[in-house]
């Protein structure tokens, strides 16, 4: 029963770990896409007022 309850736990750890690493993977690709779109409406901003 006890070795039953430790794979349960590993199983649910190893879910978690991979379930966070997917949320931090998106949310680096999040943040520089948009980085990229913030830098793209600066320069429309800059050549709108020249």
């Amino acid at each position: 029963m006890n070795t039953l309850q430790t794979q349960k736990d590993e199983d649910f750890i190893e879910r978690s770990r991979d379930t966070i690493l997917s949320l931090g993977y998106d949310f680096i690709v999040f943040k520089s896409r948009a980085k990229k779109s913030l830098t793209t409406l600066k320069k429309h901003i800059t050549s709108f007022h020249l």
